[in-house]
């Protein structure tokens, strides 16, 4: 009797610190913590045939659920917030007002100086405009006037602008007016535009003011400065496959970028060879920092595109991923509807992936395979998905060039933990590329994934224990 007492006392014990907790997240308006809170109701009531493996995990997501979502909701929402932002203020008939990201100056971050950042937001509303009449990023714009003039609107001696663009002729001038610089900036934004052409031919994808490739922004640059094979000689010495990634041994593009890339050796003369150490920050290290502090959702990957047909998520905190509204991807023969379930994040990752695979391989669509599902070891928490494509252009052993791209397609999103892949060369070209952007991922060989990516999204973003079958 006694112990039936104490278990009565504490339910309502633990009801009452509930009640108590959720008042002060709508006292404070912290609504993201509410699917925290629809996870909780759902694990706390532990069914008798769960594992004690189980039960450890779901008092684990209990014990760490609040801070969990306090961050991922706020992190994962802010691009798409700011979409919204943008969206309502074009329908409200104000002309579309600039979001944060173009208008708010940019702040001192790390070791990139204020004397920059100053010289920077001087000429930013030059920047942004000619990116939008260019479809180019700002930051882009920025990244190369900071090697090209270093920062300053005018035209040297050379008679290349302050752009350095050898086909155009400008003639020298000591401080160009607004409207000078922002033509020598459209100039400028048209010109890299036309240098995608000359890229590796998977990517020659046209630039995007948002959301454009890392690779593609690295390639673009190494041609606007002339595709110099002494660079890529420079790439295989630090350890980069140089007839695909050329760009890495380029000082023009990474100086600085990481420690083995301070002061690269550089060409200092028009037909020469490296002869020289470069000092000055490389044009997509200035590019990655300067858009990650004005939270350019494109640049720093952390904004994810979700499914236009995306539901509700089901008892457990679960969505489902919709059928294709656009061609985006198919759907493996064998998962079936009750087997595409999984967090959110996970949902947003494989959607992102999905569109940006298609808008670079036309042809070829992400095949998607189990999100939670039975049979799996790793398919119960909602972040794990297996991964193939429609042509079998890659996540094939022996598709080297597609398994890479695809790899880097998701290290892209900022949110992956590891890929289990059967090949080991592909893997190594992956890990590489995702530590030369600053987001390393695990990406092993474990046996029985030949034919298949199997994806795993950070763990932070796990639910509770799901294995459905069909």
């Amino acid at each position: 009797m006694a112990v039936g007492i104490r278990g009565n006392n504490q339910m309502r014990v633990n009801s009452l610190v509930n009640a108590v907790i959720l008042l002060l997240l709508v006292i404070f308006g912290l609504f993201p913590f509410q699917k925290a809170f629809s996870q909780f109701s759902t694990t706390t009531v532990a069914k008798d045939d769960k594992t004690d493996e189980e039960k450890r995990q779901e008092q684990e997501y209990l014990r760490i659920g609040l801070e969990r979502y306090s961050w991922v909701d706020t992190e994962l929402d802010k691009c798409e917030l700011k979409k919204e932002e943008s969206d309502s203020g074009s329908q409200s008939g104000s002309g579309g007002s600039a979001s944060e990201s173009t208008s708010a100056p940019i702040q001192p971050s790390g070791d990139l100086g204020k004397d920059i950042v100053d010289r920077i937001n001087e000429n930013k509303d030059v920047y942004v405009e000619a990116g939008e009449k260019t479809n180019v990023p700002w930051q882009l714009l920025a990244a190369v006037h900071y090697r090209e003039a270093s920062l300053k609107p005018y035209n040297p001696s050379n008679g290349d602008g302050a752009y350095g663009i050898v086909s155009k002729h400008y003639p020298p001038k000591d401080k160009l007016s607004r409207e000078e610089f922002l033509q020598q900036s459209i100039d400028a934004g048209e010109f890299l535009q036309g240098k995608v052409q000359s890229n590796l031919s998977n990517h020659r994808t046209p630039l995007q003011k948002e959301n454009t490739d890392p690779e593609v922004i690295k390639d673009t640059l190494y041609s606007y400065n002339g595709r110099a094979g002494a660079y890529a000689a420079q790439a295989a010495a630090l350890g980069f496959d140089p007839s695909t990634q050329p760009y890495e041994g380029s000082p023009y593009v990474m100086n600085k970028f990481d420690e083995k890339r301070q002061n690269m050796g550089i060409i200092t003369r028009d037909g020469g060879s490296v002869s020289g150490q470069d000092t000055r920050y490389g044009a997509f290290t200035i590019y990655s920092k300067i858009a990650g502090m004005s939270g350019a959702c494109g640049a720093k990957e952390t904004g994810l595109k979700y499914p236009p047909n995306l539901g509700q998520p089901n008892e457990l905190g679960y969505y489902q991923m919709p059928e294709p509204t656009n061609d985006e991807y198919k759907f493996s023969g064998g998962a079936c509807p009750a087997q595409r379930w999984g967090s959110k994040e996970l949902v947003g990752v494989i959607y992102t992936v999905a569109v940006n695979w298609k808008n670079k391989y036309p042809n070829s669509r992400l095949v998607v395979g189990d999100l939670n599902a039975s049979g799996h070891k790793s398919h119960k928490w909602g972040v794990a998905v297996d991964i193939t494509v429609s042509d079998n252009s890659a996540a094939i052993i022996g598709k080297t060039e597609g398994s890479v791209e695809l790899g880097k397609v998701f290290v892209n999103t900022g949110l992956i933990k590891s890929i289990w892949f059967d090949d080991v060369n592909v893997n190594n070209q992956v890990k590489a590329y995702a530590d030369s952007i600053g987001k390393p991922i695990i990406m092993e060989s474990i046996g029985g994934h030949g034919t298949h990516f199997h994806v795993n999204i950070q763990d932070q973003f796990k639910g509770p224990v799901s294995e459905p079958g069909c």
